[in-house]
């Protein structure tokens, strides 16, 4: 063995290990940014739980659609931070964009009084505002912060393992 070959030995030996950390970086980066989508995934869901079942507020079927989108995403996310699959932002996106527009078009019949079609006379009225925090928060734009957060955070989801 010469000189030669064995420097590009130690070389290779060298970059794959760099390579290797780097990865092993990268998987901890997507699990951290799962868990927070996690986090904020949970928080929601306990939130909308909280809201019609301890407080008594009856969901209008705009909120149900949100909660179609949003519940999911808790399982999606276990399951790929149990399998370290980073493939996971297809789904966390696709969820979170409908969810987004979704609570996007029930903040706007909020804001501007509209009757919703999507509201039946058996469900509560969409555009009814029925509490509001911190003096300007209804329960639509606090679900799509929340879609909104999860959507955003879904593009810092790499594939470079």
């Amino acid at each position: 063995m010469n000189f030669n070959q064995q420097s590009l030995e130690i070389n290779f030996y060298i970059q794959s290990k760099q390579l290797i950390l780097i990865s092993v970086k990268n998987i901890r980066e997507v699990i951290q940014i799962l868990r927070l989508c996690l986090f904020i995934s949970l928080t929601a869901t306990c939130g909308s739980l909280y809201f019609s079942e301890i407080l008594g507020f009856t969901p209008c079927n705009l909120c149900w659609y949100q909660r179609i989108f949003m519940y999911p995403l808790i399982f999606l996310i276990i399951i790929a931070m149990i399998k370290k699959d980073d493939n996971i932002k297809y789904y966390v996106r696709v969820l979170s964009f409908c969810g987004m527009l979704i609570a996007l078009y029930q903040c706007i019949i909020q804001y501007f009084s509209i009757k919703s079609t999507f509201c039946s006379f058996t469900s509560n009225d969409c555009s009814s505002i029925q509490t509001v925090y911190m003096g300007f928060l209804t329960i639509p734009q606090m679900s799509l912060g929340a879609f909104i957060l999860i959507f955003v955070c879904s593009f810092y989801i790499n594939n470079k393992n």
